[in-house]
This record gives structure tokens, C-alpha cells and sequence, in this order.
């Protein structure tokens, strides 16, 4: 209902499953810094999972 209201909603967590089920965009923070922005159909597990290791992702993400 919140979202449908226009309300932004952080979301932590370490499931890639419920981010993907859940997310519209997602932010990956790595060594304290933005490792990469991916949204829409972007966000898989495999992109995501590339981020929170440090990696930058190749499919379109937006890094930084």
C-alpha cells in the first residue's frame, strides 16, 4: 500500500530471491561505496550477487 502511495521503502537484505521478488530498483553498497544501480528487469540474482562481491555488472546497470 505504501509504495502504491508514492513512498520509497528500504529493504536490507542478503536474500537475492526476496530482492528480485520485492525490488522495483535496488542500490548494491560494497566496501562502502555504490558498486552498482540496476532496476526493472536488470535486477537478478546473478547481477546482484556480481555487486555484493565487488564486481561491476555488464547488463546495463548503471555503476556509481
Amino acid at each position: 500500500r505504501m509504495r502504491d502511495e508514492g513512498a520509497a521503502i528500504l529493504l536490507v537484505s542478503s536474500e537475492l530471491s526476496e530482492i528480485v521478488d520485492l525490488a522495483d530498483r535496488v542500490v548494491v553498497l560494497f566496501g562502502g561505496e555504490v558498486a552498482g544501480r540496476l532496476s526493472g528487469d536488470q535486477i537478478e540474482e546473478e547481477s546482484l550477487g556480481l555487486l555484493m562481491m565487488g564486481g561491476r555488472s555488464g547488463s546495463g546497470a548503471v555503476d556509481g
